[in-house]
């Protein structure tokens, strides 16, 4: 009789329990990048962000090459805005901005003197591969 009881409870936690939505990605290859001094040039290379719903209702974001603790989001019905520090350098510092209805993505480097680099591209949803 103990183990129907067990089920029991579990079943009914499990339906009392907020499902756990599960993490989205977000993949972000750059097409082009203009200098400070207004130079186009192509190339290439790629930004993943992960947006993981918790059950609180809160999101925790993850966005590779950034420094821990130093990541701030702003969030809006068109934009999602990322800022942090660089992973390895701490004098350096992104501003990454993905429309979020068009996948368009702007990425400006920056250092404490110098406006730096703003990489152009596009976002597209993505899986984990394994």
């Amino acid at each position: 009789m103990v183990p129907v009881r067990i089920t029991v409870a579990l079943a009914a936690l499990l339906l009392v329990s907020p499902a756990r939505a599960e993490p989205t990605f977000l993949v972000c290859n750059f097409t082009h990048t203009v200098d400070e001094k207004g130079v186009a040039s192509a190339t290439t290379g790629t930004d993943v962000f992960e947006i993981d719903p918790q059950v609180d209702g809160s999101t925790t974001y993850t966005v590779q090459g950034c420094r821990e603790n130093t990541l701030t989001v702003k969030v809006s019905d068109t934009e999602l805005i990322f800022e942090c520090k660089h992973a390895v350098v701490e004098r350096y510092s992104y501003l990454m901005t993905i429309n979020r209805v068009s996948g368009e993505y702007v990425k400006v480097f920056s250092t404490s003197t110098s406006s730096g680099l703003v990489h152009y591209g596009h976002c597209t949803p993505g899986s984990r591969q394994f």
